[in-house]
């Protein structure tokens, strides 16, 4: 093998070692989909959960029917699983906010509903805040659907 050629074969791997590091890097859930919602000035906020079993990468937000955010990750702190959700800058949340898990048919995929309280504080959540575990519920899977549906027949 001359020098040249062999410069040219070291080239190449070096090429193909980055566009392998790359695509392994590539997170496609960050890809913009049309039509997908994307929140504006958003700001982020953390909710406690106790367990988020199923739910989907970028998740829904929904605050009375509208979409309001999205979810952008899920961390577990010691025994709690906390989801970091995009909020819509426009959107105004009660500090006493509650968080439910829910799913739109029996086998559909889990949002996160925020549920204003009937005793709306004046303070509202601000960038980093976060809705604790008292005010959180986790989804009902399908499992105990069917078995209450069962004890209902």
């Amino acid at each position: 093998m001359t020098r040249r050629m062999t410069h040219a074969v070291r080239l190449l791997l070096t090429v193909v070692v980055l566009i392998a590091t790359a695509a392994c890097s590539l997170d496609p859930t960050r890809l913009p989909v049309p039509g997908a919602f994307t929140p504006h000035d958003a700001y982020n906020i953390k909710i406690e959960f106790s367990s988020v079993l199923n739910l989907p990468a970028r998740a829904k937000v929904d605050s009375g029917g509208v979409q309001v955010g999205v979810l952008d990750h899920v961390q577990l702190e010691g025994n709690t699983a906390v989801a970091y959700v995009e909020i819509a800058g426009s959107t105004a949340l009660s500090d006493n906010t509650r968080a439910e898990l829910r799913q739109a048919t029996p086998l559909g995929d889990i949002y996160i509903a925020l549920l204003s309280p009937e005793d709306r504080s004046a303070a509202t959540l601000r960038d980093g805040d976060t809705i604790p575990l008292r005010n959180t519920a986790p989804a009902d899977n399908v499992e105990d659907l069917l078995r209450s549906m069962s004890n209902l027949v």
